[in-house]
């Protein structure tokens, strides 16, 4: 259910890297295509590994692309998913989830953040790594009342500006001595 290939914009390279723990997991991204040469983007770590972790997966992938092409506000579409997924899991599944919408003509990314790491931009013109992290509560954890809380943004893209998308597995990710990768490390290593 991963994508086999990013898909191809004139504007804009993406790129995606997908290394589970076990053959198969809660961990997903997808690209969506949307109405007036949008392009939707999501990141998601569903709570539980391996079997059950990757039916949750395909059940939130396929209400959020249901939801996703009938609707261009991330934070309208993160709430259907998120009454779907209270309406039809058990109480202990929660999804953390980044929900963006590339507008490549304007250059815009508009995203919501549901509990997920930090959106990580890199800006060309001075090489800074700026983090994104609006306020956003998990899917599958809160009604729609409380979810109505969660905070669309909006980054404005420039030439050369380059955006990172990430699970926790990359920076809890541990080395032979048992020290954690972190997002220190990573920005850096994004510099």
């Amino acid at each position: 259910m991963i994508p086999s290939s990013p898909p191809r914009h004139a504007g804009a390279d993406i790129a995606a890297v997908y290394r589970p723990t076990y053959q198969v997991g809660g961990d997903f991204y997808d690209f969506i295509h949307l109405p007036e040469g949008n392009l939707g983007i999501t990141i998601a770590d569903v709570s539980g590994k391996g079997i059950p972790g990757a039916l949750i997966m395909a059940m939130v992938r396929a209400v959020l692309q249901a939801e996703a092409r009938t609707n261009l506000s991330p934070k309208q579409v993160l709430a259907r998913v998120n009454e779907r997924i209270l309406r039809d899991t058990q109480e202990s599944v929660f999804i953390t989830m980044i929900y963006a919408i590339l507008d490549l003509k304007e250059g815009r990314l508009r995203f919501v953040r549901a509990g997920h790491e930090p959106l990580l931009v890199c800006t060309d013109s001075d090489s800074q790594v700026h983090q994104h992290s609006p306020e956003g509560i998990a899917l599958g954890l809160v009604g729609p009342e409380v979810f109505a809380c969660n905070e669309e943004s909006e980054v404005q893209l420039h030439q050369g500006d380059m955006v990172l998308l990430y699970t926790d597995g990359a920076i809890e990710a541990m080395d032979q001595s048992s020290a954690e990768y972190g997002r220190e490390r990573l920005i850096r290593r994004l510099r």
